[in-house]
């Protein structure tokens, strides 16, 4: 504390100038301070003098928060600052103080990302340090607690020393909460003998992380040579998952481990499944080998109670059979799931869909006389202005009762101001003439005003 006395009394002393606001700040608020001060505050201050005092007397102070204090500083705006929390750092540098620079890990390494200053060297010490064989149960003992870019960096620590204790320290990572960690110890499981290993690529290939599956089943491909009978197993296991990045892995291999897709499908279809996970690996295989043959079990998950199976059902049967596609969509729009009747529009959409269609007529009218708004919406949205006013003429003429033709006809003025600010297909002649006789048999029925609508296909 001797150079902060110093400092308070050459600040006191100056005669010169007057002193600016920043040091009268700092002057009236270090008289109060001691050795007993909360120095760890302090160096968090706005005033750039009181925080470059704070770093000063931190530095001083070997503990695991004076560390952390100082690693904040190391991102400070003002260089100064900076320099001194550097040098204040650099005792800490050393295999007696793992404990310290594990406590203040997660700041320390976020350096490397805050782009202030470079920091590269001091990290890369910092890893040197961590490295070695007397850090060692420290980083084990720091594992399980930590998660991010901070457990990974421990775990490759421990993997760099791992020449003896490696299957322990593989268990480790592999009951470790973070996904990520997991599958770095599954790839590092790459380095065990088979015999060693086997228990770890189990337990990934039977995660409930499609990720740790995919590593796990990458390894066993790695080791095809070591048990080639038991990987087959695992492919046709994996043309069956759930998760599409492991069927596209086991698609890609299955070939050339000699295992026939399309058998594994067929065999598959014989005994459908129940459960969801079973229907989507199903739904995903029949999918990708694009098989008529599934067009059965498709129309049977098509009434799954998952909304997720009854999606890949659509999307399989757009593959396998696209000509037995169109009344399925439309059913799907009555889906009381929001993410089926989206896949059932976008699906819509890509239909080549004639003008003439009886089936999209009659579901139209339908939806126009049961004023199913979002439905007629969707698919208004298919076809040119030209058909929905023939879609809405058709219903018209079905109507009967007044209360259902009130809202047709405010849906024809709705038409109308459509047509005018919104760009369509014009239809050919012959369309032209079928318009203008279905309008005039409505004006003739009563149904619409004489004369009202025959001038929009002028």
């Amino acid at each position: 504390m001797d150079y902060l006395k110093q400092w308070l009394e050459r600040l006191r002393n100056r005669s010169q100038r007057p002193l600016h606001y920043w040091e009268q700040e700092t002057l009236e608020l270090l008289t109060r301070c001691d050795e007993h001060s909360d120095w760890l505050q302090l160096s968090q201050h706005s005033n750039g003098f009181v925080r470059e005092i704070a770093v000063r007397v931190l530095s001083e102070r070997t503990s695991p928060h004076a560390l952390l204090a100082l690693a904040e500083r190391l991102n400070d705006w003002v260089p100064q600052i900076r320099k001194l929390a550097e040098q204040g750092v650099q005792p800490y540098l050393q295999p007696s103080q793992a404990d310290a620079l594990l406590f203040a890990l997660e700041p320390l390494l976020a350096l490397a990302r805050k782009g202030r200053s470079d920091h590269s060297r001091m990290l890369a010490r910092l890893a040197e340090v961590l490295a070695q064989a007397e850090a060692q149960p420290a980083l084990e003992a720091a594992l399980p607690g930590r998660q991010g870019q901070a457990a990974r960096f421990v775990f490759g620590l421990l993997l760099e020393n791992a020449a003896v204790n490696l299957l322990a320290i593989l268990r480790l990572g592999m009951n470790h909460r973070e996904i990520s960690l997991r599958g770095l110890a599954l790839a590092a499981s790459r380095r065990l003998p088979l015999a060693q290993a086997r228990d770890l690529l189990r337990e990934g290939h039977e995660a409930a992380s499609a990720s740790l599956r995919v590593v796990a089943l990458r390894e066993w491909l790695a080791r095809n040579e070591e048990d080639p009978q038991h990987l087959q197993a695992l492919l046709r296991q994996a043309l069956l998952d759930p998760a599409p990045a492991l069927r596209c892995l086991a698609h890609w291999a299955a070939p050339r481990h000699g295992i026939d897709r399309n058998a594994v499908l067929i065999q598959r279809l014989e005994r459908l499944p129940s459960e969801k996970r079973d229907w989507l690996g199903l739904l995903g295989l029949a999918h990708a080998l694009g098989e008529p043959g599934a067009v059965p079990a498709l129309q049977v998950a098509l009434q799954h109670c998952a909304p997720s199976v009854r999606v890949a059902a659509l999307e399989t049967l757009a593959v396998v059979a696209p000509e037995a596609l169109l009344p399925r969509l439309l059913d799907a729009l009555d889906d009381p799931a929001p993410k089926v009747v989206r896949c059932a529009t976008r699906l819509l959409h890509k239909l080549p869909l004639a003008a003439d269609d009886a089936q999209l007529r009659s579901v139209m009218a339908e939806a126009l006389l049961t004023g199913k708004n979002d439905k007629v919406a969707r698919l208004a949205a298919l076809s040119p202005l030209w058909l929905n006013l023939q879609h809405l003429l058709h219903a018209l003429s079905l109507s009967d009762a007044e209360d259902q033709q009130a809202p047709l006809r405010a849906a024809l003025q709705l038409w109308g101001q459509r047509r005018r600010r919104a760009y369509s297909l014009q239809p050919t002649s012959q369309q032209r003439t079928t318009l203008l006789t279905g309008l005039a048999t409505l004006t003739a029925s009563g149904k619409l005003k004489a004369n009202e609508y025959g001038h929009w296909l002028d």
